[in-house]
């Protein structure tokens, strides 16, 4: 279960998202539409744990997404971004197993 209770973010003086309430059972796939600016980004942030909220709580499985035990909520859900781009510094490790 995924739920943002009375969110709200605020950037330097501008409300990116307003006293948002809603939850997601197992299973259910979701998708945000809205124009630029509605704040679809803004609330995938917050359950994904990388903003905190201005007011209002966030969790994912009775967790806070950017608490302690945030990993291990992240571990639960399922998100596909729109563009994915990985930190320069990264690098790839193929193990295999050759038996």
């Amino acid at each position: 279960v995924a739920e943002w209770r009375g969110v709200s973010k605020r950037y330097r003086g501008v409300t990116a998202v307003q006293d948002v309430s809603l939850g997601l059972e197992a299973g259910e796939a979701t998708a945000l539409v809205g124009h630029n600016g509605a704040g679809k980004t803004t609330l995938i942030k917050l359950l994904l744990g990388l903003v905190r909220p201005s007011a209002g709580s966030v969790s994912i499985a009775g967790a806070d997404p950017a608490g302690a035990r945030g990993s291990q909520a992240r571990r639960t859900i399922g998100f596909l971004p729109e563009s994915v781009a990985f930190h320069g510094a990264m690098r790839v490790r193929r193990e295999c197993d050759d038996r």
